[in-house]
């Protein structure tokens, strides 16, 4: 049911943000169903898109729509990218030296959400609002956490021991 819910707010955000491309295609003077295929095939990346539309204007099948076959194909790439993203965040917070499983576990409870997780693993747990609120938003100025995402330099000492011990 959780899952279901995910998925219904993944699908809301994919909608506002293909239109939100689709109209900025539009002004640029694209023809709706060229730039809603474009949309589709750069996963609603609008400059992506309007790349793909000049570089394929003159493409005899650019007013064909997408077929079911690439379409299943689209899904199952953006389905491969989203494990892909989640084995680099594992990636990234186990080299700051957190266990795969607190990594996991503050993943799945921040709504599988990089910056919130890292909070989380780093005691912050009030930066996140758990399941009883129905999700998790991110504490508006939270220091530790900007300043860890925006530092190689602390990213880096936090996965170095000596780094750690030094600030404790």
């Amino acid at each position: 049911e959780e899952d279901e819910e995910d998925e219904e707010d993944d699908d809301e955000d994919d909608v506002l943000a293909h239109g939100q491309a689709l109209q900025q295609l539009l002004d640029m003077g694209f023809p709706e169903a060229r730039a809603n295929k474009a949309l589709l095939l750069n996963h609603n990346h609008a400059q992506m898109a309007m790349n793909w539309l000049l570089e394929h204007e003159g493409d005899a099948d650019i007013d064909e729509p997408l077929s079911d076959e690439q379409l299943q194909q689209l899904e199952n790439e953006e389905r491969e990218d989203d494990g892909e993203a989640e084995q680099e965040a594992v990636q990234r917070l186990m080299e700051m030296g957190f266990s795969e499983d607190d990594i996991l576990h503050a993943l799945e409870s921040c709504g599988n959400n990089f910056e919130a997780a890292t909070a989380w693993l780093l005691g912050d747990r009030e930066a996140v609002s758990m399941e009883e609120e129905g999700g998790f938003e991110e504490r508006e100025g939270s220091v530790l956490l900007q300043n860890l995402m925006n530092e190689p330099q602390l990213q880096q000492a936090l996965s170095n021991p000596r780094g750690v011990a030094a600030l404790q």
